[in-house]
């Protein structure tokens, strides 16, 4: 049996769908707000998102307890 990559992610990936109207934001801004450091990401967060409770808010998380099984 072959393993054909076009059926197939990789185990820590997930396919790139448009979830937005589930999280209030994109998979390509939450990437581009990763590559983002220090002052730059605080900025980008609070002017973009509201603050980081905002973000998880959107996200579906919490920022103390993380994601819920």
């Amino acid at each position: 049996m072959t393993n054909n990559v076009a059926d197939h992610h990789p185990g820590n990936s997930v396919a790139e769908g448009n979830h937005e109207g589930d999280f209030g934001c994109s998979m390509v801004e939450l990437r581009n707000l990763m590559e983002l450091r220090s002052a730059e990401a605080v900025a980008r967060l609070n002017d973009s998102y509201g603050g980081v409770h905002n973000v998880c808010k959107r996200l579906k998380t919490s920022p103390v307890e993380g994601q819920r099984a």
